[in-house]
């Protein structure tokens, strides 16, 4: 039976390692990988890997890029039996480079992945799922299922790709849809930027009381890269510490601390320790160039908590 569907991006990913030095207009790499990406499809890697049963609903164009991400999604686990590959319409794509220290920036092709609408998804597969994961893309078509599964009790984790002002302007959703969905969600996951800008403050612990203003029920856990994260959950609010390890690539590292944070919620954890599980699953990925490449399976998992130091925490899992 399957525990979490996702809901929103899956691309393919063209990742350059950039050197420092260039020459005039052009970037240098040293390396270069193609690898499946996207903030859904990620994480449902993440979580199928470590062994839970998920599935993707989506649209992708009939085209190579596809094809290459159906593959990914068979080598590691994913259902990808409700996927459509649309004629004619191309799949998202991604160019990331990645600097020295591990950073990167964007240039984004969302492609047909917009053209996803309510009749494409089959809502009893969803309402069979634990969870929905979702970054909201499409934000009308998500918003329409997210109603719909709600009651029959699935839970809907909430990973925004950006924030509110960027849906309208440029993935063809509204500000009003965005702070519905937040405010349906059971968990909330994003980077700390975002946070800032949904909430409109200038610190954390403001945008954390804006945000459970929002919603005061839902779980938040809120990332802020080799500074670990900050969660909330019911009237606590406390820091997380990140684990240190020789940073290849940061792409990706939020959607696999999502997929550790969705796994402890699924084995029944604290949310303390999902958000444990979290930062290991990021800090591990972080370790390899690509969203994907650095994903642990479950023993790979448990030999980086207990080395440092959770031993019981690795053996509950």
């Amino acid at each position: 039976m399957v525990e979490v569907v996702g809901i929103g991006t899956c691309a393919l990913d063209i990742v350059f390692k950039t050197l420092k030095t260039s020459v005039k207009d052009v970037l240098l790499a040293s390396n270069f990988m193609l690898s499946a990406g996207g903030i859904v499809g990620n994480t449902l890697s993440g979580l199928a890997r470590l062994g839970v049963n998920v599935g993707y609903i989506g649209k992708l164009g009939d085209d190579v890029w596809a094809r290459k991400l159906l593959a990914a999604f068979l080598r590691d686990g994913v259902n990808f039996s409700k996927i459509q590959l649309s004629k004619g319409d191309k799949t998202e794509a991604v160019a990331v480079a990645v600097d020295e220290r591990g950073e990167r920036s964007f240039i984004v092709f969302l492609g047909v992945i917009l053209k996803l609408k309510p009749e494409d998804i089959d809502l009893g597969y969803v309402k069979s799922a634990s969870y929905l994961i979702t970054d909201g893309i499409p934000l009308e078509t998500t918003l329409h299922v997210v109603k719909e599964v709600k009651k029959f009790g699935v839970k809907v984790f909430f990973s925004p790709a950006a924030p509110p002002s960027l849906y309208e302007e440029v993935l063809e959703g509204s500000k009003q849809d965005f702070m519905e969905l937040l405010t349906l969600s059971d968990v909330f996951s994003t980077n700390h930027l975002i946070a800032l800008a949904i909430a409109n403050c200038p610190s954390i612990n403001e945008a954390i009381k804006e945000l459970r203003k929002l919603n005061q029920s839902a779980h938040m856990a809120l990332t802020m890269g080799e500074k670990g994260c900050v969660i909330c959950y019911n009237d606590v609010v406390e820091e997380v510490a990140a684990f240190k390890v020789d940073v290849v690539d940061t792409t990706g590292a939020g959607d696999a601390f999502n997929a550790g944070l969705l796994y402890g919620l699924l084995r029944n954890l604290s949310f303390r320790e999902s958000a444990i599980i979290g930062n290991a699953l990021a800090a591990i990925k972080c370790t390899k160039l690509g969203a994907r490449s650095g994903l642990p399976d479950l023993p790979q998992l448990k030999d980086f908590l207990r080395s440092r130091g959770f031993e019981v925490l690795a053996n509950i899992l």
